[in-house]
């Protein structure tokens, strides 16, 4: 955080304590403030609106814990798991470490003592990383279910949770079922429409002036800027190419 961030911090460090009927010391705020602005002013200010609303004290621990870093809740990542080896699920390092301890409970069909022991595991985990600041990563457990993975895949590439490459080198060799098609429909309907573009000027040289076309794909599949642009480019290109061959073939 700037210097300018950390006095607002410090002031809803302050305002945060005393909503709470708390009073805190000049040097306990000026820890919080330290330990608290290795994460973004936002991420923060809406921890600590959570922990107004969840807890009956103020501590550090109680603020981290309710940041919003990428990682789902403890119920989400409970229900995000695997249910059995034909489902496809994204998994974060907690998650995995959580799973690693519950699975034998799991196969033994004790369901309600290995969510137990997932939630505490994982809480445990997720602080640790919280407290090191160690951003999220995610994995994927392949299933066997083909069709159930390109829509997990899919749908992971549009929340920004998988790179777009990365995620199709996990496809299946073979033609692409309809979820499958989903992964990269933004690149491909730009290409689609960039022939047309193509075949009435000539002059059509720069990804820029393609911007347009992508405008509503951006929106519709939230993908991050970079995602965003890697895409445009490659399917600018695509399609210009293929515009001019079909140009040709009408002209033959």
């Amino acid at each position: 955080m700037s210097p300018d961030q950390k006095k607002e911090l410090a002031v809803q460090i302050t305002a945060t304590a005393e909503v709470m009927s708390l009073r805190l010391s000049e040097n306990a705020l000026l820890m919080m403030v330290e330990d608290l602005s290795a994460y973004s002013l936002d991420a923060v200010r809406a921890a600590l609106k959570r922990t107004r609303r969840e807890c009956k004290r103020l501590t550090i621990a109680d603020v981290i814990e309710r940041i919003n870093d990428g990682r789902p809740t403890p119920e989400q990542a409970w229900a995000g798991l695997p249910r059995s080896e034909h489902e496809t699920a994204l998994l974060t390092a907690e998650m995995m470490s959580g799973l690693s301890v519950a699975a034998p409970l799991i196969d033994a069909g004790e369901m309600i003592q290995a969510r137990i022991a997932f939630l505490e595991v994982y809480r445990a985990e997720c602080a640790r990383a919280r407290a090191d600041i160690t951003p999220v990563k995610w994995s994927v457990s392949l299933g066997f279910d083909i069709e159930h993975r390109e829509k997990v895949l899919a749908l992971a590439v549009q929340t920004g949770k998988l790179q777009r490459e990365y995620a199709i080198s996990l496809l299946p060799q073979r033609s692409p079922t309809k979820a499958g098609c989903a992964l990269i429909s933004t690149a491909t309907a730009i290409a689609d429409q960039l022939p047309i573009i193509a075949q009435q000027d000539d002059a059509l040289t720069s990804p820029a002036l393609a911007s347009k076309q992508v405008n509503e794909y951006q929106e519709q599949c939230r993908l991050n800027a970079e995602q965003a642009g890697a895409i445009l480019k490659d399917a600018f290109w695509s399609g210009i190419e293929k515009g001019r061959e079909d140009k040709k073939k009408v002209a033959a």
